[in-house]
């Protein structure tokens, strides 16, 4: 959370989110319009086991190759005929 002081009055500004500013574009007493970029937050939370939006995405990846690995057996399944 956050204030910019503007005229008459000062502005709060604020993240829907909670997280961790990694980026800042701006620095006291600059002059900024609106749309002007102030912050990057980074808003993935942090476990003992990694961030989660990385293990996401991991786990995304992981379950792609895998569905990959069986589309091919079964492609490999059809051109072997059925011996009865």
């Amino acid at each position: 959370m956050g204030e910019i002081s503007t005229y008459p009055r000062s502005s709060n500004v604020y993240a829907s989110v909670q997280g961790v500013v990694v980026k800042q574009f701006v620095t006291e007493g600059q002059l900024i319009k609106t749309g002007d970029a102030i912050y990057i937050v980074d808003v993935s939370k942090s476990t003992r086991s990694g961030v989660v939006s990385d293990n996401q995405r991991m786990d995304v990846d992981n379950q792609l190759a895998r569905i990959s690995q069986i589309m091919a057996l079964l492609q490999e399944n059809k051109k072997t005929p059925l011996k009865c």
